[in-house]
Order: structure tokens, then sequence, then C-alpha cells
């Protein structure tokens, strides 16, 4: 490891700072940076104003000021007339500290790597990329729902099963920047997912709302997108078991309402739009009756009324419908308090590409059969 005068030049020193830092939160990539590595550097590179300012074992950190080099693009490192070295982009920071992946040769004994000169490729195109997806199987229970039966529904995909927790999906529709090839493989432990995600054996991670756990949506630089809409799945609220809709709330349950969301769920479901929060009734704030289809009734009751005196109140009555999310497929009067959705995790260098694809075709990639009252 060799670093440019870092004693005497404090600005080359606090940027190899940043870039260590960095380097500490880069993680193995997998699928698209994988297969960038794999592919040859085409000889089509064209010279790039950037200038090496850090090396260790596989990793060259650069400061670079030409803007067209993303996450992918291939570089070639060049001492005089000699290429020493080759590698691909993995991260990128304020568009100008650049971290890339040694693929083949070395710099480790290179003196003075200010007068490296650096070519770049473009990154290839994302259409032809396969991603390696981790999703809850039906062992994951989630508070308001249990997935007796998961059924995989392609969606333009042909599927071949290679085990009973693993498949491969293969694109069979043309026109779409969707991956070509999903490596599906199924986590009875939201746990286990993070960890597979947070070591790189995965490129995407999808979870239940509020399974993904603090550390890895930390880890991950998560900022609560993306965040894809279920087709399926809308927690309601009723005037009773009988499910005669109330479409109302009162402002006395703003606030236990709200928190449902925010506490339980990790702000990861997707509040109803026309819910209504009236001040006619009295200040008396409702009692919460959870569906004893709901896997977590007692949790959710205990969290709803907390605080409210038994025995008085208005009763509403919370339960999970197996309906559609799309409002405009339903009734707004139908009671509807909240609706299914699942974050989507990844490293924050694929971001980028999972920005342009159909991210609803991996979250709805299985139907899950559950016990809840049909609508």
């Amino acid at each position: 490891m060799r670093v440019l005068n870092p004693m005497r030049d404090k600005p080359i020193r606090e940027t190899v700072e940043t870039l260590t830092r960095l380097y500490l939160r880069t993680a193995m990539l997998g699928g698209l940076i994988a297969a960038c590595l794999s592919a040859a550097v085409v000889a089509s590179a064209a010279p790039i104003d950037a200038r090496v300012i850090y090396s260790r074992g596989d990793r060259a950190y650069l400061v670079a000021r030409d803007s067209w080099v993303t996450m992918g693009s291939s570089l070639r490192f060049f001492e005089k007339k000699n290429e020493v070295a080759s590698g691909v982009v993995i991260a990128i920071e304020d568009s100008t500290l650049i971290i890339a992946r040694i693929a083949s040769g070395s710099l480790e004994r290179v003196k003075k790597l200010d007068r490296i000169r650096v070519e770049a490729e473009r990154a290839p195109s994302p259409e032809r990329v396969a991603l390696r997806v981790g999703y809850p199987s039906s062992a994951r229970i989630q508070p308001f729902f249990e997935c007796r039966r998961m059924t995989l529904d392609p969606h333009g995909y042909q599927a071949d099963t290679l085990s009973t927790r693993s498949y491969r999906l293969f694109r069979t529709s043309s026109g779409t920047t969707d991956p070509d090839t999903l490596l599906v493989r199924l986590f009875d432990d939201a746990a286990d997912e993070e960890i597979a995600l947070e070591r790189g054996e995965l490129d995407v991670a999808v979870f239940w709302p509020g399974e993904a756990s603090a550390h890895i949506r930390e880890a991950m630089r998560w900022q609560g997108t993306p965040n894809v809409l279920r087709t399926r799945g809308v927690i309601a609220n009723y005037e009773n078991p009988g499910l005669r809709a109330l479409p109302e709330m009162y402002e006395a349950d703003r606030t236990r309402v709200d928190s449902v969301d925010t506490e339980m769920f990790r702000g990861d479901l997707k509040p109803a739009s026309h819910i209504r929060f009236v001040t006619e009734h009295p200040m008396t704030p409702s009692r919460f009756e959870v569906d004893s289809s709901c896997p977590g009734k007692r949790s959710i009751e205990a969290f709803l009324n907390r605080g409210r005196a038994p025995g008085r109140g208005i009763l509403r009555f919370v339960t999970y419908l197996d309906e559609p999310t799309d409002p405009n497929l339903v009734e707004e009067s139908r009671g509807r308090l909240f609706l299914m959705s699942c974050p989507v995790l990844s490293h924050q260098e694929l971001v980028p590409y999972l920005d342009s694809i159909d991210l609803s075709t991996i979250v709805n990639l299985f139907d899950c059969e559950t016990a809840s009252r049909k609508p």
C-alpha cells in the first residue's frame, strides 16, 4: 500500500482518508459488476482526466474529472507505454472519487502513481444482466399475514426450478430493460438474507414490510426507496367483524394509526391515499380489535390500544384483506388504512440500474396464499 506524499499534502491525505472510508463500506458486488469483470476490456477505451492517488491490493483509488465514467466502466492503467493493470469501477462518490477493482495486473510496484495514464470504456448496457435476488420464504410470518403457500408467478420469465429454495428465470419478452436472468433464493430467516446481501452473495434483497433491520438499512444506505407495492394485500378498518366499512378515522386515533406504520413496520407500509380524519366525534380514542386471522393479533392490539381506558370508545375492527392494492380496482369506501409494499435493498452501486427496471416484477414474483378474509 502506497500513498502519494500524504504527510506533505494535506488535501491529498484528506482525500485518501475519505476514499479509505468509502473502501471499508464497499462490499463484494455480484451480478452487474461480476458480469463486467468477466468480460474482456474492449479496445475502444478513451483517455480520461484522472489521477491515481492510492492503491491497495486489488483496489485503485482515483480522482477523475470525467463525469461520464460510471459504475461498471472499464479502466486501463498505463505506465509510460506499458499497460500495467486493468479493472472496473465499483464505487463513485461525489462524481469524482472513484474506486476500481483491479481485474488483471497490479499497481503495487508502480513508484509514481500520479504519472499513471488512465483510459476508460463506458459501462456496458445493463439489458443483458443476471440479478441474484433474495426473497422471503413461506416460513416468514408477518404480523398481518402468513403465506400458507407461495406460488411462483414469473411475469414474462420462464422458470427453471433448481430446488425447493432456488429458481432460475429467463426473460421471454423483448423490448424491456429488465434483466435477462433472475437467480432467486428463498430465505426462511430475514437475518440470513441480510447476511447474504451484506456479504455480496445477493445483488437485491426483497423483504416483507418492517423485516429489514436498522443495521442492514444503514449498511445499504437505504433512503426509503425503492419501496415497491405488492399487487395484493390491504390493511383495513371496519365497524365490526361483519365488515361494514368505516371510511373515516377520528383525529384522536391519528397518532396511533400512523405509528403502526412508522414504529411497527419501519415506514414500509403505504398509507391509503383516501383516509380522512374527522373531529365531529367526541375525542375519546377508539377501541381496536384485530382479526384473529392475523398472526400478530395480540401484539397489534396491544400497540393500538396502549394508553386507552378499557371499555370506552367506538370499536374498530382491523383486518388484512387479500384484495388488489390498485386503488382504481376497489371502491375507496372499503375502509383502507395501508397497502402492502416491500423494501428492496441493494448496495448503492446497483441503485441506478434498479431504478431503470421494473422492480414490481421482482417484488411480485410469488403469489402469497393467506388465511385472510376475502373482500
